[in-house]
């Protein structure tokens, strides 16, 4: 299919986008991993079910306003009904709702062939979530409350750091429309991408309400200002501060962050601000206590930053856990971290500068890795904190993280259908993970 005609959007206050903010490298990876078409009228052997319903969700917003063009290119790709604009329609629900009624059937010879097996027939769905990680977490938490085992995600990266992206190889920065149709010929194949189980974690604020940046993209959607779902990592302090800076800035100035590489920027002199006048700022002045699957952990007083990780990627592609080897794993219990084994992990950052180490491989301090954490905050005094990239400052109160809801039976055992259910999202790795990266998100089960 030919790409549509150009369309002119607005991505930079200079009059247009840069060429070279894209990455089209991922879709070479892509036709690597593409079996080569059968010749012409080859039917499709009979144990191979119907095609996968393909569905995608779109930030118009993102990237800035990038996402507005990506919305027209998958539409055309993809057919106008089956492509969501996530703003316009105040979250993913509309296009869940399409697709979690009755599935399309297999085709009939398929369906024969399952029958007379005795098997169950399973049509499943995939989803592109175009936008930046706090759009996919966003549509990664309606998935998972909602129990949708049959839908699984793959990120388009049109934000600035994209770690979800970069963890699952999808890429660090949008492809560019050219590659859009190779994306959706890999997603679309059924021997080339095995789907994967991804840990998510609801959040839930007790206690004192928190008050939000006003650039929340769900902003109105949430029982709290806390996004309800964390699928990166979630953290308390100097770079939570740095985000909530940051966006504040954008909802005041919009026309000044239209370019991905502009967010870069603005971040690094935020960043840098921090760095230079040495930030007094503490997690012992907010953190009242801090504990994991029940047990309290120590957090150093001059530490500035909590982070709970989900995923090998923090702050645009530094990995924080980093790799304990057999001696950490004896000396502390820490072993390497998966993203789908229901455990994060708790590190404490000293300080930004240490940012910079983290680019060289030197991880942050490690402190904890569990299921249920239980972070207490001290009244009246104002803690920054982030989830996914979504800031908000809180100022007393408790945050737990955990899988499902607070006495929601979450299991870890397969289903009969391979998923896990509560406390987890079905998740399409990318051409970039199938190379096997060091940075790709690493899965207990491969």
């Amino acid at each position: 299919m030919a790409d549509p005609e150009p369309v002119d959007i607005l991505l930079s206050p200079a009059g247009g986008g840069d060429a070279t903010d894209t990455d089209p490298t991922i879709a070479d990876a892509a036709r690597r991993e593409i079996a080569p078409a059968p010749p012409a009228g080859t039917p499709p052997p009979p144990s191979v079910p119907a095609a996968y319903t393909i569905i995608a969700f779109v930030n118009p917003s993102s990237g800035g306003r990038r996402g507005a063009k990506v919305l027209l290119v998958l539409r055309e790709l993809l057919g106008p009904d089956a492509v969501y604009d996530i703003k316009a329609d105040g979250g993913p629900g509309r296009g869940l709702d399409a697709v979690s009624g009755a599935a399309p059937p297999p085709a009939p010879s398929a369906a024969v062939a399952a029958a007379a097996a005795g098997e169950r027939s399973v049509v499943r769905v995939r989803a592109f979530v175009a936008g930046g990680d706090g759009t996919f977490s966003w549509v990664a938490s309606v998935v998972e409350a909602r129990g949708l085992s049959h839908v699984a995600l793959a990120p388009i990266p049109l934000g600035s750091g994209n770690d979800i992206s970069r963890a699952l190889g999808w890429g660090v920065k949008y492809p560019g429309s050219s590659a859009l149709p190779t994306l959706v010929e890999y997603f679309r194949g059924r021997e080339v991408v095995r789907e994967r189980l991804l840990d998510v974690w609801r959040v839930s604020v007790t206690g004192v309400s928190s008050v939000a940046s006003s650039t929340s993209v769900d902003a109105g959607g949430a029982s709290h200002t806390a996004r309800p779902v964390m699928v990166n990592y979630i953290s308390f302090g100097v770079d939570a501060a740095v985000e909530l800076a940051f966006n504040e800035q954008r909802w005041r100035h919009p026309d000044r962050y239209k370019t991905r590489g502009g967010n870069l920027t603005a971040h690094l002199t935020l960043g840098a601000k921090h760095v230079l006048v040495g930030s007094k700022m503490t997690t012992a002045a907010f953190l009242e206590s801090v504990t994991v699957d029940g047990v309290e952990v120590s957090v150093p007083p001059r530490t500035q930053s909590l982070i709970i990780l989900n995923i090998p990627s923090y702050g645009g592609g530094t990995q924080p856990w980093g790799f304990p080897n057999a001696r950490a794993a004896r000396k502390r219990g820490h072993t390497p971290m998966t993203v789908d084994d229901g455990r994060f992990e708790v590190l404490a950052l000293p300080n930004l500068a240490h940012y910079t180490l983290l680019r060289m491989r030197v991880p942050a301090m490690r402190l904890a890795q569990g299921r249920v954490a239980v972070v207490r905050l001290r009244s009246g005094v104002r803690c920054p904190a982030q989830v996914d990239g979504e800031p908000w400052a809180q100022e007393g109160g408790v945050v737990t993280i955990r899988a499902g809801a607070e006495g929601e039976e979450v299991s870890v055992e397969e289903g009969e259908d391979g998923r896990r259910g509560r406390g987890q999202v079905a998740a399409v790795p990318g051409p970039r993970w199938h190379e096997r990266r060091r940075a790709n998100a690493k899965f207990s089960i491969e």
